[in-house]
């Protein structure tokens, strides 16, 4: 995932899972990355994070919240 830089202090503070790992890019953002095996519980916390996360990969993942998103679109 790529944190926006305002969401970038709040990500390295914590330890979300402890298969991460967390990269600070030259524009403040920050790339966090971790292992998981279901996504249930992580697509509701990226939900969370409104517009200052962006999933990058894996593409299955990053289709199924640009389904969900698109979804919750709809209703409004």
């Amino acid at each position: 995932m790529k944190f926006d830089p305002e969401a970038a202090w709040a990500v390295q503070r914590k330890i979300w899972h402890k298969s991460q790992s967390t990269r600070v890019l030259k524009n403040g953002a920050v790339l966090l990355s971790f292992r998981v095996y279901g996504t249930k519980e992580l697509k509701k916390w990226i939900l969370g994070w409104g517009g200052l996360v962006k999933v990058i990969k894996p593409k299955m993942f990053r289709d199924e919240m640009k389904t969900e998103i698109m979804k919750m679109s709809n209703l409004y």
